[in-house]
C-alpha cells in the first residue's frame, strides 16, 4: 500500500490490521510505500516491522498520475525481493479487508487463466454498472501529444503501439483501489524495464490507468473479480451499499471508507474492527 499525506495514523493502521487479520499466515509481507512525509507515520509503520516493512518512496513522484504510478512500482519492486508469494494485493490506504482468505480465490483464478495478470474491477463494477474508459483515453492522447517532452512521449506511444497488438482497448484499465496481480506478471515487467516508473511520472494518466496499459502492452490481460460471488467490492467515492450488505454478499474487500454523503469514515471502520473481534 502506499501511504500518502494527510492520512490519519489510526487509519493506515486499521487497513494494515485488516489485511493481518483477514489473510492471515498467507500474508509474507505487507509493504508499506511511505510519501507521507509524516514522522508519526513512519514511527508507527517501523514499529510494525518486520511483517510490516517501511519502503521510503523516495519522492519519486507525486499526486495520482505518473508520479503515484512511480511510487507504486517501488513498492512492487520491493514486494517482488521481500516475498515468494504468488500473488500481490495492492490496496488504498481507504480500502479494507473484510472477509477470509481472498488471495486463496486470487491465486485459484490465476491458475485457471494464466495469461491474466491483474484482476480487479475492470470492464463492471460490482454493482454491474459498466466502467466508462473516455477520461482515461483522453489523458492518454494528451501523453502522446506531449512534444515538450519528446523521450517520454516516444515510451508512451510505443506502450500504446504494443498494447493494441495485444487487443488493448483505448483507456482500457481496472480500478486501482484494490486489486491482484500475479507474481509471474511483476516477474515479466520487472525483466522488461516496465516497473521503472520513475521514466513515466510525466503521464497525465491515472495510476492504475497507466499500470494498466503497461500490463496490456507486455501482452498480459486483465480480468473482473469484483462480480456476484467475487471478493471486490469497490468503487470510487464511497461503498457500493451499506455495511451490512457488503457483509450479507460475503464481499471480502472494500473500497472506498472515506467520508460520503451521509457515511462517516470513522463509523464504517467501527463496523469493520467489530467484525474481526
Amino acid at each position: 500500500m502506499c501511504v500518502g499525506p494527510r492520512t490519519p495514523v489510526r487509519h493506515v493502521l486499521d487497513t494494515i490490521d485488516s489485511a493481518e487479520h483477514w489473510i492471515g499466515d498467507d500474508l509474507d509481507v505487507l509493504v508499506a510505500v511511505d510519501d507521507s512525509g509524516d514522522r508519526e507515520i513512519a514511527a508507527a509503520l517501523e514499529a510494525r516491522a518486520p511483517r510490516v516493512r517501511r519502503v521510503p518512496s523516495g519522492r519519486v513522484g507525486s499526486g495520482v498520475t505518473g508520479g503515484l504510478y512511480a511510487v507504486t512500482c517501488r513498492g512492487m519492486r520491493a514486494a517482488l525481493d521481500l516475498s515468494d508469494a504468488p500473488v500481490v494485493l495492492q490496496l488504498d490506504t481507504d480500502a479494507l479487508v473484510v472477509g477470509p482468505t481472498p488471495q486463496r480465490e486470487a491465486v485459484a483464478r490465476l491458475g485457471e487463466h494464466p495469461d491474466v495478470g491483474l484482476l480487479g474491477s475492470c470492464r463492471t463494477t460490482c454493482t454491474g454498472a459498466r466502467r466508462d474508459f473516455s477520461p482515461a483515453a483522453q489523458a492518454l492522447r494528451e501523453d502522446l501529444r506531449n512534444w515538450r517532452h519528446p523521450v517520454f512521449a516516444a515510451r508512451m506511444h510505443l506502450l500504446r503501439a504494443r498494447a493494441r497488438r495485444h487487443g488493448y482497448e483505448r483507456g482500457e484499465h481496472l480500478l486501482g483501489a484494490a486489486y491482484f496481480t500475479s507474481r509471474a506478471c511483476l516477474e515479466d515487467l520487472r525483466r522488461r524495464g516496465l516497473l521503472n516508473g520513475e521514466r513515466l511520472r510525466r503521464s497525465t494518466m491515472a495510476d492504475d490507468q497507466l499500470l494498466s496499459l503497461v500490463v496490456r502492452s507486455a501482452g498480459w490481460r486483465i480480468g473482473d473479480f469484483s462480480g456476484d460471488g467475487e471478493p471486490l467490492a469497490v468503487v470510487w467515492k464511497g461503498l457500493p451499499w451499506p455495511v451490512e450488505e457488503i457483509t450479507r454478499r460475503g464481499k471480502k474487500i472494500v473500497h472506498s471508507t472515506k467520508d460520503h454523503g451521509d457515511v462517516r469514515e470513522d463509523d464504517v471502520r467501527r463496523y469493520f474492527a467489530a467484525l474481526r473481534r
